[in-house]
């Protein structure tokens, strides 16, 4: 169900960030990277997934440098909902799963 790519985005003051999100299961652990037009390949910490809930970290560059985040998502289908913590304040945070072939390009 979560693995794959979505279409993650983060809904800030300055715009909106459009990035993929890279989950795979292996076993019980859940791991993952963020990659796109400004984060070329951004690993995933501190994943957890529970229920219909997954909660990650990441070191995500801005235009205004570079920021830790802590994402909460809620799972629904083929999609997430939820919000992401920076050094800037909480932002909306949104996900869709995409089909395989279909990647982020900038």
């Amino acid at each position: 169900m979560l693995n794959g790519t979505w279409a993650f985005s983060l809904k800030t003051p300055v715009g909106d960030f459009t990035m993929d999100l890279h989950l795979q299961t292996t076993g019980v652990n859940l791991t993952g990277y963020i990659s796109g037009k400004i984060n070329s390949c951004t690993e995933l910490t501190n994943v957890t997934h529970e229920g219909n809930r997954i909660t990650f970290q990441a070191a995500l560059k801005t235009p205004l440098g570079l920021t830790d985040t802590t994402t909460i998502m809620t799972i629904s289908g083929d999609s997430m909902q939820g919000t992401t913590l920076t050094k800037f304040g909480t932002v909306p945070a949104t996900a869709v799963k995409r089909d395989d072939n279909d990647t982020y390009s900038a």
